[in-house]
């Protein structure tokens, strides 16, 4: 096992973190812009509504005005008393040019229509039902004028005196797409107007909106809508909605509805959202390196206090037991055999004594650069303490464990050059082989090479095999 792998795991949990804090916030972020965002346009909306309102009440002021004083015009009411459709028409006519009016129509008291002018209307519409234009004094009156609601009004009412009550004259504006144009360049907001069919379904009467954003509108509004503040998807594009009843009653036949995009009230948050994103990433990048330069400067010294052996480099007690572990569970898992090589130096406390802890020390370095060489990068060896060492080799039967002590032995039997002096160590070789077979505790395996490397120091053998 790499001791080192602790480090990259620490540096991988303090990164992991960093980007996990980060991500937290950055999501904060954004939820709470949006929120703030749809409480932004609600209060546009609702601003938005009190506009039209306010405007919508100041035409009905001008348009009942004009109505009276038309109807108090004394020509009308001597043409109307006489009867004369053609001109009682050319006069609505030229009255309804000067004020803007889309309608003007004359009814007898019983409802008889006498005379209909549409000055500002593109297309005649016959099949107006005028009777349904009646308004009480005061309010601000808005109807649809046929049961389909196709067409829509804001109208004003009054008698015409003859000097007694003699018709009814009433005078209107359009709610088409001229009226949801001006409300829209006005407010800088999505305006539609709905009217109710006979089944009871919503239907565009006039929209800035396009053709399938209507369809998705018309679907979205409710049965009974009050003033209320919608939230929905219009051809799969978010809106904050307002629903402004039209007409007198709850539930109007006629609704003008608000509308913003969320995507534009977001857009001013989301350049900022992208400022701070790429300030997030810069910032985790210097993160990255900060914890690389803490894990370089701090870490790993500390990773390596822990695990090597501070005067060879070598891994200590702690790696080999490590390694010795992760070794069985492969042995048991997939039957791979290891070996483990317990090794003695021989006249080291002669050398120490004679030469001094220096010497010692040296001899310890070259002992440690010796065995390095003598066995595959996939081994592991480590300093027990003292003049002990030990050599786990993977993937090793018996034959080969015995190889490698051999060889061992003769890098060792080589003298060591120190201060002009050769100097000689030596050693004996413990060799403890686990084959496949039964779960064998790493300690028992320590103790077997431990015992034959007393057993070759005894007997000057060199090196004694045992299996577990």
């Amino acid at each position: 096992m790499d001791y080192k792998a602790y480090e990259w795991r620490i540096a991988l949990s303090l990164v992991v973190l960093l980007i996990l804090i980060q991500l937290a916030g950055f999501f904060t972020m954004l939820q709470s812009n949006r929120a703030i965002a749809i409480s932004a346009v609600e209060v546009e909306l609702q601003t938005a509504s009190q506009v039209v309102t306010r405007l919508l009440k100041l035409r009905q002021q001008r348009l009942a005005q004009s109505t009276a004083v038309l109807a108090a015009d004394y020509g009308l009411r001597e043409t109307v008393a006489s009867g004369d459709q053609p001109t009682i028409e050319s006069m609505l006519d030229n009255h309804g040019k000067r004020i803007g009016a889309d309608l003007g129509v004359v009814r007898g008291l019983e409802g008889q229509l006498i005379a209909k002018v549409e000055p500002g209307m593109d297309e005649s519409a016959d099949d107006l039902d005028t009777r349904r234009l009646v308004s009480e004094e005061g309010g601000m009156h808005i109807e649809s004028a046929d049961s389909d609601g196709q067409s829509a009004f804001q109208f004003a009412t009054v008698p015409v005196m003859t000097p007694r009550p003699s018709a009814q004259l009433t005078m209107g504006f359009a709610i088409d797409k001229a009226f949801v144009k001006d409300l829209s360049e006005l407010n800088g907001l999505g305006v539609s107007v709905l009217s109710r069919d006979k089944e009871g379904d919503w239907q565009i009467l006039a929209s800035t909106l396009n053709g399938d954003q209507n369809n998705s509108l018309a679907q979205l509004l409710p049965a009974q809508p009050d003033e209320q503040v919608l939230s929905g998807q219009l051809h799969g594009e978010n809106y904050q909605l307002l629903a402004l009843p039209l007409s007198e009653t709850q539930g109007a036949d006629l609704q003008l509805v608000l509308s913003v995009p969320l995507q534009r009230a977001m857009a001013p948050y989301q350049r900022i959202e992208k400022v701070i994103a790429a300030l997030i990433l810069v910032g985790l990048v210097l993160s990255a390196f900060a914890v690389q330069l803490v894990i370089r400067r701090l870490v790993a010294p500390l990773n390596a206090m822990a695990h090597l052996d501070s005067l060879t480099g070598l891994p200590n007690r702690r790696v080999l037991d490590m390694t010795l572990h992760q070794a069985e569970l492969s042995r048991q898992s997939r039957g791979i055999p290891y070996s483990l090589l317990m090794i003695d130096l021989d006249r080291f406390k002669l050398l120490n004594d004679s030469f001094g802890h220096a010497a010692g020390d040296k001899a310890l370095q070259v002992v440690a650069e010796r065995l390095l060489a003598s066995v595959s990068k996939t081994d592991i060896i480590a300093r027990q303490g003292g003049d002990e060492f030990a050599v786990l080799l993977n993937c090793t039967d018996q034959p080969a464990a015995e190889r490698v002590a051999n060889t061992i032995l003769q890098a060792l039997a080589a003298p060591i050059d120190y201060a002009g002096e050769s100097l000689n160590v030596g050693g004996s070789v413990g060799v403890a082989v686990a084959a496949p077979g039964e779960p064998l505790p790493a300690r028992q395996l320590m103790i077997l090479a431990d015992k034959a490397m007393y057993e070759a120091k005894r007997s000057a053998k060199g090196f004694v095999t045992t299996r577990a």
